[in-house]
């Protein structure tokens, strides 16, 4: 019987997540910076606070939370801007837009 092989990496590039529109980009980027926001809250919840060890540590969790979330947003700006200058509609995947 004949073998299979398969390249892994290959799989879920073309996913319905993967896929983006106009639509998807604004709504992608809203829900992004709303946790932005969320994350900036908490942080000044923290800052009122006592600091201590613990609450340092949930600061720096919150802001590399934070800082992904940006390079998130970004590239979905990226996309949006790319989209608005070719007039394409949609976008084939994320990870296949030259950053």
């Amino acid at each position: 019987m004949p073998k299979l092989a398969l390249n892994a990496k290959n799989f879920g590039l073309n996913s319905k997540s993967n896929n983006l529109n106009e639509k998807t980009v604004a709504l992608r980027l809203k829900r992004t910076e709303e946790k932005i926001a969320e994350y900036l809250r908490e942080m000044d919840e923290n800052d009122k606070v006592d600091s201590g060890k613990a609450e340092s540590l949930k600061v720096d969790e919150l802001k590399e939370k934070i800082n992904k979330l940006e390079e998130k947003k970004q590239q979905y700006e990226q996309v949006q801007s790319q989209m608005k200058q070719t007039g394409q509609k949609e976008a084939r995947s994320l990870t296949r837009i030259a950053v």
